[in-house]
């Protein structure tokens, strides 16, 4: 059995309709009952996410808007404060001002101090955009408001840590 058409509508976003032919007769977001395979439920964005993705946008949009520079934009004065969902074991990206410009780290948070406040260990940049912990651990409190990003699961090999998001846009010290 192949599938031949997917279809998807904005009153149902998270739900993805399946089909073995074209039907001309069902909505995209209606269960097709003439050549309808199944579902596809996607899981929701957290809050947070939704938070990075309106931000990506205004960076993107900032970007084309600006004109055109070589280093990597961020919008330092729009910040996130609502990182709820923060605890001990996940990965971030931090925001540290330099002596000329922002600088931006991974962090592995391995304590929340206070609401505001976490304790984290610094990684570094390895060969083929992988990061890994220093020898001599880099170990900071940091506040929430220096926090940029949420990363995902890391995929760990050699001791050299890769992550599912895209770190392009920032320039890592």
């Amino acid at each position: 059995m192949k599938v031949h058409e997917l279809t998807w509508s904005s009153q149902k976003p998270f739900m993805i309709q399946a089909r073995e032919l074209s039907c001309l007769e069902c909505k995209p977001d209606e269960i097709c009952i003439h050549y309808g395979l199944g579902t596809i439920q996607l899981s929701k964005p957290s809050p947070l996410q939704l938070l990075e993705m309106d931000l990506d946008r205004k960076i993107d949009s900032d970007n084309e808007t600006s004109s055109a520079s070589s280093e990597c934009h961020q919008d330092t004065e729009t910040i996130i404060h609502n990182f709820s969902d923060l605890d001990v074991g996940d990965y971030v990206v931090v925001q540290l001002q330099g002596k000329k410009n922002m600088k931006f780290y991974i962090a592995y948070i391995e304590a929340v101090e206070n609401e505001n406040e976490f304790g984290v260990f610094f990684m570094r940049t390895a060969v083929g955009g992988k990061f890994v912990f220093p020898n001599k651990e880099d170990r900071a409190v940091m506040e929430l408001r220096d926090v940029i990003e949420v990363l995902g699961k890391p995929s760990i090999h050699r001791g050299r840590y890769s992550f599912p998001n895209n770190l392009l846009k920032y320039k890592f010290s």
